[in-house]
């Protein structure tokens, strides 16, 4: 099995996002933020009723007011946590299940839904979105 090229683009914005904030962990909501980029997820959630842009804005004032930045000279990696770990290998479980070879983005955000302490999961909640 292996990552669609959206999928690792938005992985890699996901990362940058949580590096350029200088936060200390990478987490679901980064990965939800990155996604929402991803026009075929943003297609998915305006489909289930969703507001992209609401989201996207949501997400990033979560990110900036509610997550502790490290200290401007930190030269440190973001941590993977372990929400960010379950999404990624749901999703995976979820293709193999289903006999495909190729892991997108909208299989990880089915995957944000069972992330149900995630804030994440709250926001798409919030928008009226309960399953996909």
């Amino acid at each position: 099995m292996h990552l669609s090229r959206p999928l690792e683009m938005s992985l890699s914005l996901a990362l940058r996002e949580a590096r350029g904030r200088r936060h200390e962990f990478l987490t679901v909501e980064h990965v939800l933020y990155a996604l929402l980029h991803d026009e075929a997820v943003a297609e998915v959630v305006r489909a289930c009723g969703g507001d992209v842009d609401a989201l996207k804005q949501e997400l990033a004032t979560y990110l900036d007011e509610r997550l502790e930045r490290l200290p401007p000279d930190s030269e440190a990696s973001p941590e993977r946590t372990l929400g960010f770990q379950r999404i990624l290998q749901r999703a995976a479980a979820h293709v193999q299940s289903s006999g495909k070879e190729e892991l997108d983005g909208r299989h990880v955000l089915v995957a944000i839904f069972r992330e149900t302490d995630s804030h994440a999961a709250y926001l798409l909640a919030k928008q009226g979105i309960t399953r996909l």
